[in-house]
């Protein structure tokens, strides 16, 4: 068994009203008992997924937000 994986970041600059996507790693092949161990880690942690993360900020992010709105709408 061989497995890829691939690591992409997304780029800010828009070119020609398109993302592009770069790669910010080399891709590491997976070969034989790693690429199994990998395959069972990932069906494994499907079965438990993760919990919400707290976000303490979260209501000061969403009173900026409707500062920001507020501001472009009376342009």
């Amino acid at each position: 068994m061989t497995l890829a994986i691939s690591h992409y970041t997304v780029v800010p600059k828009r070119k020609e009203g398109f993302t592009m996507a770069l790669p910010i790693a080399p891709t590491p092949l997976l070969r034989g008992k790693d690429a199994e161990r990998f395959v069972r880690t990932v069906a494994r942690d499907l079965k438990h997924p993760a919990s919400y993360v707290p976000t303490p900020k979260l209501e000061e992010a969403r009173k900026l937000v409707r500062q920001y709105v507020a501001e472009s709408t009376k342009k």
